[in-house]
């Protein structure tokens, strides 16, 4: 956190909420105990090159207060949109209202779920009563979030929730895409919450509707938007996005993306690897690890991925010692088989996992990533899943009339 003059000279404390190559989202608090969530856009030129005060910028800005304008009236639990206007820098930017000392979902479920203590059952089980509220609330309002996933939720310390980044979202009215979204959103939970908390939420929101088959079929469902959302979502680590960057090469020679987060050096018990070869190879390295990473399924660390030739990967991998013990592969192949996957090799004296230095069996770079030998959701149930969902339309319609 960083002290700053405002344009009125009062200062202020600001923190970096969000950053990418389109938009930063700061938080800044006045001496005076106010604080406002500034978004501020830099679209990124021919070259990548920024250019300050673009037009796109400005509508960008403005479509995000018009959203929070419409879902605030709408009865929807989103910030009060404050001024669109020019930042310091010459862009454009919104502000709105801050949510004090608010975490995001996604905080909330690292800190519920991760195995170190958690949250105690009582608050889980409000929360999953807070958010089964709010999805009723979202489709009763006909409301579309064109990102709906944990982190563009808050939580406040009093258990209140609130939606933020509404960029593109919309209301729209009722229908099955409304309940299309949602289902949506709870497949975004998938990686971060346990299926009995997510089931909870649905019985928050929907009650004696989400029997056990609907659960079953939505959780299904849910699978498979998932591992097709997150299989296209390699595609943004092959170009500079909020995770990646795209800069030089190795050794200055091309130009390779970059994972931003990654250590200069690989952590103890660990190496980092560069492997040569055919674009095709080195993307299946990358891509396996990449997912596995999306997925929250412990792998071997993505470092960078050459885009021009000479063509190669490089990771962070544990110096190699015990092999993985037989209670590690079955817990990493539970984990696995929760998103639908499946772990393979082509490699006959090499499995698919490698033991990390605390034991933890991680995905390994030559292993690939399958949909596992399950019923395709998308084959089997999504058609009688939208029947249903045509029918209670119907059947609400009916009754407001």
């Amino acid at each position: 956190m960083t002290g700053t003059a405002n344009h009125s000279g009062m200062r202020a404390e600001t923190r970096v909420l969000k950053t990418g190559p389109k938009r930063t989202v700061l938080l800044i608090r006045t001496d005076t105990g106010t604080s406002q969530v500034v978004k501020r856009f830099h679209s990124p030129g021919l070259g990548g090159h920024r250019l300050l005060g673009a037009p796109g910028d400005r509508r960008r800005a403005s479509l995000e207060g018009r959203a929070l304008r419409r879902a605030r009236a709408a009865g929807l639990p989103v910030p009060e949109p404050g001024a669109v206007k020019r930042s310091p820098d010459g862009g454009w930017e919104i502000s709105m209202a801050a949510v004090p000392d608010a975490q995001t979902l996604s905080e909330i479920f690292d800190r519920a779920f991760s195995g170190s203590g958690g949250l105690p059952q009582p608050k889980l089980r409000q929360l999953a009563g807070r958010i089964g509220q709010l999805l009723r609330v979202v489709e009763s309002a006909g409301f579309l979030h064109a990102d709906p996933h944990p982190a563009n939720v808050l939580v406040d310390p009093a258990g209140e929730v609130s939606i933020v980044d509404l960029a593109r979202s919309r209301v729209s009215g009722h229908g099955p895409a409304v309940r299309r979204s949602l289902v949506r959103a709870l497949s975004r939970m998938r990686e971060e919450s346990s299926r009995t908390f997510r089931r909870r939420v649905a019985l928050a929101w929907l009650g004696s509707e989400a029997n056990g088959e609907w659960t079953r079929r939505v959780e299904l469902e849910a699978t498979a938007q998932r591992i097709h959302e997150l299989k296209d979502r390699v595609r943004v680590w092959h170009r500079t996005s909020s995770a990646t960057e795209v800069r030089k090469g190795f050794d200055g020679r091309g130009i390779a993306v970059w994972v931003r987060d990654c250590p200069d050096v690989a952590p103890p018990g660990w190496i980092t690897r560069r492997v040569t070869g055919p674009a095709d190879e080195t993307a299946q390295i990358w891509s396996t690890l990449v997912r596995a990473k999306l997925h929250r399924i412990p792998a071997c660390e993505p470092r960078a991925l050459a885009l021009e030739p000479p063509h190669a990967v490089e990771y962070d991998q544990p110096i190699p010692g015990e092999p993985v013990a037989p209670t590690e592969l079955r817990r990493a192949n539970g984990r696995l088989k929760s998103r639908g996957l499946r772990a393979v090799t082509s490699q006959e004296d090499r499995g698919p996992f490698t033991a990390a230095p605390d034991g933890t069996a991680l995905v390994a770079p030559h292993a690939r990533l399958e949909t596992a030998d399950e019923p395709d959701p998308g084959a089997a149930h999504r058609e009688s899943y939208h029947q249903e969902s045509h029918r209670r339309e119907s059947h609400h319609r009916g009754s407001s009339s």
